[in-house]
């Protein structure tokens, strides 16, 4: 989640490393009870749901991100 946040440029308003940590721990902890996340195989591992990852793909094959 870290990555995905500095990637997306959603810790601008953010100093410390643990302000990061706390909200990227907060995000994935909102996808996992949304079903959009599963718990991995190793200790602390999500992983994307099938049905997710699934319409994602089909989503992006189809352009619809460039619209």
């Amino acid at each position: 989640m870290m990555r995905y946040g500095i990637g997306l440029n959603l810790f601008t308003n953010v100093n410390k490393l643990s302000e990061a940590t706390e909200l990227a721990e907060i995000w994935a902890n909102d996808l996992l009870v949304a079903s959009m996340l599963i718990k991995g195989d190793a200790g602390g591992e999500l992983k994307v749901h099938d049905i997710v990852r699934a319409f994602a793909i089909s989503f992006a094959t189809k352009g619809m991100l460039f619209r």
